[in-house]
């Protein structure tokens, strides 16, 4: 039997490019309703705006309603079609490769259309999620340089094009998921960018930061997900699932500071590796940075003045450390951390994510200087390369 003509077939069966923009929206909408068993499995904001995606064996495969009565097509930012219009297969999954930015179209499996655009852009590539405490947490903020949060400078490299950071809104925003996250285009921090950059220019793909570190965190608050950091911790890994490695960077401080038995800092690193795990593929490469230095407070910190202020800014230009050392028991506990830090390496067959030796702290003796904060950048950049020796051609 033929097919009816256009005008003589069921509104669900007309071609969208029939119908104007309102109507097209509303079959759209009724398709989706309709489709399945009556439930909406896609969820209409994903994919995420500015997402990037982990890829596994050069594709990322992504999750879509499973309904035979839907067809989806990916195209690139040129129209350029990546993936033809098919139904999911297997059913509630689509495979895109490698690359972006993306745009997913959806539409009625009867028609011929263009369809329509589902959530926002997107892209596939490496997705590296980054935890600890302040010192890391500053890594992606450029406001506060007193503690380590630098701003990118004139000089540095422009961030790669398609590139993105997934951060914690802290507190509602109308452009954030359920989870109370984001991804963010241009992240403000000087540490993001320089890794951002380096690891582009090396993989030769998209890449996303994760930024699920928490200020004065300790191991076992991170560890806590009825805690802030373990909540956050556990959100964002989740948000930006599967992974595709994972570094606690320079962490340690508080557990220093506030001393920790050892047998509870295992216990909790041990509970923050396998959170991170749950999120990625089995042999997910978790990379750790030992506990950087630690010195006691400048004097311009403790007793600031214009002139000890001056002295201080000077000695940090010329890579010297204006605060003094710390004393012997606070040396002490500094290293029994990076002791065990070494020895949970072995246990929890972690990866070594860079010496941060010569990381220099700033005034307060914890945050990094500018120099230190670009420092860590090229060596947790080296470290993840070496974990994950991946390039385009």
């Amino acid at each position: 039997m033929a097919d009816p003509p256009p005008s003589s077939r069921p509104l669900l069966m007309r071609e969208p490019q029939s119908l104007n923009p309102t109507i097209r929206r509303v079959v759209l909408a009724l398709v989706l309703a309709l489709s399945g068993a009556g439930a909406l499995a896609q969820d209409l904001s994903e994919p995420r705006n500015n997402r990037i995606y982990a890829a596994r064996a050069g594709q990322a495969r992504i999750a879509v309603d499973p309904s035979p009565a839907l067809q989806w097509q990916v195209v690139d930012e040129a129209g350029a079609v990546v993936r033809a219009w098919a139904s999911s297969e297997p059913a509630g999954e689509i495979a895109v490769p490698i690359g972006g930015w993306y745009r997913l179209m959806l539409r009625n499996a009867l028609a011929s259309g263009e369809g329509q655009p589902i959530g926002g852009r997107f892209a596939v590539g490496m997705v590296v999620l980054i935890t600890g405490q302040s010192q890391a947490e500053a890594f992606f903020q450029g406001s506060l340089p007193l503690a380590g949060a630098h701003p990118v400078g004139r000089r540095d490299p422009p961030q790669p094009p398609v590139t993105a950071v997934l951060t914690d809104c802290n507190g509602p925003r109308p452009y954030c998921a359920g989870d109370n996250t984001f991804w963010q285009i241009a992240p403000e921090g000087l540490g993001a960018r320089l890794l951002l950059v380096a690891l582009a220019e090396r993989w030769r793909m998209p890449v996303g930061l994760v930024n699920a570190a928490t200020g004065a965190a300790s191991a076992a608050q991170l560890a806590d997900r009825a805690q802030p950091a373990g909540n956050r911790l556990t959100r964002m890994a989740a948000s930006a699932a599967p992974l595709s490695a994972a570094v606690i960077m320079g962490h340690g401080t508080t557990d220093a500071f506030f001393p920790t038995t050892p047998e509870a800092f295992d216990a909790a690193m041990a509970t923050i590796v396998a959170t991170l795990r749950d999120n990625g593929p089995p042999a997910l490469p978790v990379l750790l940075s030992p506990l950087p230095p630690l010195t006691q407070a400048s004097s311009s910190m403790t007793h600031p003045t214009t002139l000890s202020l001056m002295r201080d800014n000077w000695l940090q230009w010329l890579g010297l450390q204006p605060g003094a050392a710390l004393d012997g028991y606070g040396q002490a506990r500094a290293e029994a951390i990076r002791d065990a830090q070494r020895r949970l390496m072995r246990s929890l067959s972690l990866l070594d994510g860079g010496s941060l030796e010569r990381v220099r702290p700033g005034l307060d003796g914890i945050h990094w200087s500018e120099a230190g904060v670009r420092e860590a950048a090229r060596v947790t950049a080296a470290a993840l390369i070496r974990a994950l020796p991946l390039s385009r051609p």
